[in-house]
Order: structure tokens, then sequence, then C-alpha cells
């Protein structure tokens, strides 16, 4: 009876290690995320009244568009693949038009991030975009704030072609909101 709760304690104590050797393994063997390919997304045009020029700055305190926090506080940061000014700009050339008169738009991009949370066995993501918008006509000045925030949870590490996916999508409704602002057009 005793040798065989020796063994079963040996088996036991075998496979803990066996556990912790895996999942240092499989954290070991963790790339860093690579830089993210966001592209131009397809913005809609419902109001028909074109803008003669749009301007993009990106006013964030960093260049990353994604950062990863591990539960051991450790860090790590990835940039878009192509600047975000490129994107938004690109993403919005269906609203210009050299007809359009003297209405031009500025836009800032406050805040474009994914926060990571990455736990032993699970992630959370928190994507958030602030895109400020200044409309100007002549004389006439209008400005607004337009947000977006999206949340995903999920087992393991987050796989980078599903977090380029759930930004463009995020972006995309962002500057749909942007393209269907009748005080942005109509100044």
């Amino acid at each position: 009876m005793i040798m065989f709760e020796g063994i079963t304690m040996i088996r036991s104590v075998l496979s803990a290690i066996a556990l912790i050797a895996a999942t240092i393994l499989v954290s070991g063997c963790q790339s860093p995320p690579q830089p993210l390919i966001i592209g131009a997304v397809q913005v809609n045009d419902p109001l028909n009244q074109p803008v003669a020029q749009i301007s993009v700055t990106d006013q964030r305190p960093h260049a990353y568009l994604y950062r990863i926090t591990h539960a051991e506080d450790k860090a790590e940061f990835a940039p878009p693949q192509q600047p975000l000014t490129e994107v938004i700009s690109n993403s919005l050339t269906n609203l210009t038009s050299s007809q359009a008169g003297e209405l031009s738009w500025q836009i800032s991009i406050d805040e474009a991030l994914i926060d990571g949370q990455l736990g032993a066995f699970n992630y959370e993501l928190q994507h958030t975009i602030v895109l400020r918008v200044e409309a100007q006509r002549e004389n006439r000045t209008y400005s607004n704030s337009y947000r977006g925030r999206l949340q995903s949870k999920g087992v393991g590490r987050p796989d980078e072609a599903v977090v380029e996916r759930e930004f463009s999508q995020l972006l995309r409704s962002v500057l749909a909101d942007i393209s269907n602002d009748p005080k942005l057009r109509n100044l």
C-alpha cells in the first residue's frame, strides 16, 4: 500500500513538472507581434457632397498601434505597417473632389490603440479610436470628435489577423460616422 502511494505521488510531481516545463516552453516560443497590416477601408458617401481637401495628422505621443501587456507587467509593442495618416487619407479619397469649392477637413488622430491584456490562458483586447475633425469653408468652422471602442476576449494568444480585422472594422465605423455627419459636409 505504501509503495502504491509513493508511485502515485511521484507521478503527480512529474506531471506538475512536465506541465510547468511545457508552459515555459510555449511562452518562450511566442514571437513578438509583427507590424499590423491595416489597409484603407471602404467608406460610403451617402451625402454625395465632396470635400476639396482632407489632411490627416497623428497627434498621439507614440508610434505603436498595438500594446500587449503580460501578466508579469512586461509589454510588447507593434506599429502599423502603413502609417495611420495614410490609411485614413486613402480611406476617404472617394469623398474628395477638385470641384468641391473651399470645404476642407483637418483630421487629427487623438487616439488609436489596441490594448491587449495577455493572461496565462486567455486575452482581452480593447480597441479605441478617437478622431477630431475640423471642417472649414471660408470664414466658418465646425469641429467634432468621433469615437469608437471595441472589446474582444479569447483563449490563448490573440491571432494578429483577428486583431487587424477588428481594428479595421472599428476604423470603418468611425470613418462612416464622419462621412455621414451633415454638419461637416453642409458647412
